[in-house]
């Protein structure tokens, strides 16, 4: 409890808010594995969300954040990568952009169907550049493969 007391305090300085309780969870949603965490309730909405400690990350998390962050990546960073793949390639399968726990950054993953990937390595150079400075994200993790898995530009920003 001290440690998100204190994770709030520094996160969420104006956040006037109620301790609800401890959880277990073995699934907690996608946010990966954790033993316990704390419930909170914002007490100037009606909100609770949780705050734990990331073993793997060695850091905290709260789903209030990562809540947001997907969001944001949902509805005003996918279409703008999708509209910008789509544009320039055929044959795509797949576009993914979600929060990736494992690095704590978005994570954006074009798959393309087998044997129709088209793009040279200076193009993809030129879509780091796109989330870069268009859509002004300067950490992602961002991957290029085909659908069998065959990762072909993984680069971390």
């Amino acid at each position: 409890i001290k440690q998100t007391e204190q994770y709030l305090a520094e996160h969420y300085p104006e956040l006037n808010y109620e301790i609800l309780g401890i959880y277990s969870s073995t699934n907690f949603k996608h946010y990966g594995y954790l033993e316990h965490g704390i419930e909170v309730r914002d007490a100037d909405k009606p909100e609770v969300f949780k705050v734990y400690y990331d073993p793997d990350m060695d850091r905290m998390e709260d789903s209030r954040k990562i809540d947001a962050v997907e969001a944001f990546l949902t509805t005003d960073i996918a279409p703008k990568i999708e509209q910008y793949i789509t544009q320039r390639y055929d044959g795509i399968r797949y576009i993914d952009v979600d929060y990736y726990m494992e690095t704590g950054k978005p994570m954006i993953l074009v798959k393309f169907e087998e044997g129709k990937l088209k793009m040279t390595r200076a193009e993809f150079d030129e879509f780091l550049v796109f989330i870069q400075e268009e859509l002004a994200m300067s950490e992602a993790l961002v991957i290029v493969d085909e659908w069998e898995g065959n990762v072909v530009f993984q680069e971390e920003l």
